[in-house]
């Protein structure tokens, strides 16, 4: 982005809660109050942390379940803070063929994706092939680890809705029946790029 004019621009996210910050604009006679160097510095480190954070160990128990994402808010006096874990919970999972994996939306604050191979054109909504059970869970069969699916955006609901049906803000669970033997990748389209990825082995 070319900034014309001097001044303190916002930006936010329209995805991400509280995911916002400030582009401070200076005059070009004034000096910058730092160099190049000292913010990919700044980048690197903050990247590092983030990172190598622990990883929230969440427990189901319901055999044969995937926590998509992780997180909590927090109210202080000057207000809420968020914390969100770009990670799936249990992400390495081996299953027998006709096996259903549920994906459970654990993250309050962040959508997430479970997505199989090609995303549909609308990130937002599940695919084509993604069905509705009776309790409002969206459900998908893979017949072959090329097969595609997604479940579109998924997010907890403001409320325990655990064995209930679905509410505001949208779906919180996605199951996948693995009709087929071989090992099935999948990532969320929104953090795939910084590690939110997984994989489901279906043996015989």
């Amino acid at each position: 982005m070319t900034f014309p004019t001097a001044g303190n621009f916002r930006v936010a996210c329209l995805l991400h809660e509280n995911m916002e910050g400030v582009v401070h604009v200076l005059d070009a006679s004034q000096p910058l109050p730092h160099d190049q160097t000292f913010y990919n510095n700044e980048a690197t480190a903050e990247k590092g942390a983030l990172l190598t954070d622990d990883i929230p160990k969440q427990h189901h128990h319901t055999r044969g379940t995937v926590s998509v994402g992780a997180g909590e808010i927090v109210s202080t006096p000057a207000g809420s803070q968020t914390l969100s874990v770009m990670r799936y919970i249990s992400d390495a999972m081996t299953v027998h063929v006709g096996d259903t994996v549920e994906f459970n939306a654990d993250d309050p604050i962040t959508p997430h994706t479970i997505t199989f191979n090609t995303p549909p054109a609308n990130i937002t909504l599940p695919s084509k092939n993604v069905t509705v059970d009776a309790d409002g869970a969206l459900h998908v069969i893979l017949l072959s680890p090329s097969d595609s699916a997604s479940s579109g955006f998924v997010q907890a609901s403001y409320q325990d809705r655990q064995g209930r049906a679905q509410s505001l803000p949208g779906t919180t669970r996605f199951r996948v029946t693995f009709a087929g033997a071989g090992t099935y990748q999948y990532f969320c389209l929104l953090h795939g790029v910084i590690g939110m990825t997984g994989t489901v082995t279906v043996v015989k």
